[in-house]
Parts: structure tokens; C-alpha cells; sequence
């Protein structure tokens, strides 16, 4: 169970992500380059996978330790290899990072959504709003490209996030 103390200071982290995206946007392609260059785009997208993959681990076993019956668990490793399938589909290591990032965006503003009248609603709501944001930002930008395909992206990294939140502790 959500309590109200992290509703009221969740939308504080909520902000305080949301402009970490947005004022990292000019810096990451920069970054993504350097990093196929350093890396290669094989190498880069092998260490996101592993990195994806032992996260989804670690929140699968806590969620075994922690959780009451075997119910929840079962559901969040299904949240997993759904996003497993949708981050599989996708070419680029930095858009898989993308749909992770809304993923998490996703619980937070669901955490941050306790005590309101439509919970889910409302976090996919303002997770899409956000993502047509960063994508408008990115049209924007000189070195960026925005894209219709990427705020539905978004919004998909985000309703996973907020459904895992639905099963992890609901509002």
C-alpha cells in the first residue's frame, strides 16, 4: 500500500526526473555516439540487454522475498517478458533505454497518484503528456528527431510502469 507521505513528496522525484529527461535531451545523442563509437553498437546494446535483464532479475526475486504468494510475483515477471518482447522488437540500445525510462516514469506518477479519484487515469494521462513533451523538445532540437512513433512508445514504457506499480501497491 502507497501511503500519502510518498504522494506528496513522489511528485517532488516526479519533477525532479522529468526535468533530468528534459534537460538531458540536448546531451544524449552526443552521448549515444560517443558510446557506439567507444563501444560499438553490438557491445552497447549487449550491455543494455544485460543490464535490462539483471534488473528485471533483482525485481523479480525481491518481489518473490517480499511479496505475499506467488500472485503479484507471477504477474510482475509477466510485465517483464512483455516488455522483454516490446524492447526485443526495437533496433537502437537508446530507444530500449527510452521505454525504461518511461517505465519508471510510469510508477512514479502512479506511486505519485494516491488518494485521486482516477489513479490510472490520471498517470497515463500525465506519463503521455510528458512523453509528447520530450518528443516536441526533440523536434526542437538541431541534433534531435522527434517522432509521433515515439511518444506511443513512451506512453506503452509508461503504461507498464504504471501497471507494475498496480501490482506492486496500489494508490
Amino acid at each position: 500500500m502507497v501511503s500519502q507521505g510518498w504522494a506528496g513528496r513522489g511528485w517532488i522525484w516526479v519533477g525532479l526526473y522529468v526535468s533530468f529527461l528534459y534537460i538531458s535531451l540536448p546531451f544524449m545523442r552526443p552521448l549515444v555516439l560517443f558510446l557506439y563509437r567507444t563501444l560499438g553498437k553490438d557491445a552497447l546494446g549487449l550491455y543494455v540487454n544485460l543490464i535490462m535483464a539483471g534488473a528485471a532479475l533483482a525485481i523479480v526475486f525481491w518481489s518473490f522475498k517480499v511479496l505475499e504468494g506467488y500472485g503479484r510475483p507471477l504477474k510482475i515477471l509477466l510485465i517483464f517478458l512483455v516488455a522483454a518482447l516490446v524492447v526485443y522488437s526495437v533496433e537502437t540500445p537508446e530507444e530500449r533505454l527510452h521505454f525504461l525510462q518511461y517505465g519508471l516514469l510510469g510508477w512514479l506518477v502512479w506511486r505519485s497518484s494516491a488518494g485521486t479519484s482516477y489513479p490510472f487515469l490520471l498517470s497515463f494521462t500525465i506519463v503521455s503528456l510528458i512523453g509528447g513533451g520530450d518528443e516536441f523538445i526533440q523536434w526542437l532540437l538541431p541534433n534531435r528527431v522527434g517522432d509521433l512513433r515515439d511518444v506511443m512508445f513512451n506512453g506503452g514504457g509508461g503504461l507498464l510502469g504504471i501497471w507494475m506499480g498496480r501490482i506492486v501497491g496500489r494508490p
